[in-house]
């Protein structure tokens, strides 16, 4: 089943969120519980963009984003977070 990956490499589970025809956070990181968002249109729309809420320091990190066709997976990007304490 097609789908869109966020992750972070460094934790175990690896999933931050993913998204199919809806949300499927049964694999999720439980420290990303509650705090994570994608646009419902994901998969139609493009926009792969991943809402974070409740930012905390150990959010810091690389961040990947891949799809997964059902056969193979495909990265799209990643993203390198840095959260400044004051």
């Amino acid at each position: 089943m097609e789908g869109l990956i966020w992750r972070r490499h460094d934790l175990d589970p690896q999933t931050v969120h993913l998204r199919r025809e809806n949300d499927d956070l049964h694999e999720q990181n439980q420290r990303f519980s509650g705090r994570t968002s994608m646009r419902p249109d994901a998969l139609d729309s493009g926009d792969f963009s991943l809402n974070l809420m409740k930012i905390h320091l150990s959010d810091t990190g690389s961040y990947t984003c891949s799809i997964d066709d059902g056969r193979e997976e495909f990265m799209l990007s990643e993203v390198k977070l840095w959260i400044n304490g004051t």
